[in-house]
């Protein structure tokens, strides 16, 4: 019982992601909390500028802040199967960005649309508490292991 409850609850949460998928314009960078849980959905698609970074550091650090303190760390599903190429300085922000937001038990599983983006991801990114996947499921299977 308790099981099919839990797998409802991960169909439920896949469904919110590819809604805010559905929702997110090119170009932008696009967070979803839930309540009840400390899962952040982040969607990015596109190519992204120095302010929409900026403007996304700026609301993540608030939903971060959020799920700490309600539930002592915060797990991220962040997808970026839509991301495009990005420019050098705008990789740069990012590994900075991700570097100074998680903290402590904080997880964050980033999904990618191929091996060579997810190897490049792995190269510009890779951190302890940060993992990289093809699949939204199994990204969500490793999150879950840290509820």
């Amino acid at each position: 019982m308790l099981s099919r409850i839990a797998e409802d609850k991960r169909d439920e949460e896949l469904d919110l992601l590819e809604s805010l998928r559905e929702k997110t314009p090119d170009g932008q960078i696009s967070i979803l909390t839930e309540v009840h849980s400390n899962l952040i959905l982040i969607v990015g698609r596109g190519v992204w500028t120095s302010a929409v970074i900026a403007a996304h550091f700026s609301q993540l650090e608030h939903a971060l802040q959020s799920k700490r303190r309600q539930f002592g760390a915060a797990r991220l599903l962040c997808d970026v199967r839509d991301r495009g190429e990005q420019p050098p300085d705008i990789v740069e922000e990012i590994r900075l960005g991700a570097t100074l937001q998680l903290k402590g038990d904080d997880r964050m599983a980033v999904v990618t649309n191929s091996s060579l983006m997810k190897m490049h991801l792995r190269q510009e990114l890779g951190r302890d508490r940060m993992q990289f996947f093809m699949s939204i499921e199994t990204a969500k299977i490793w999150l879950d292991a840290y509820r």
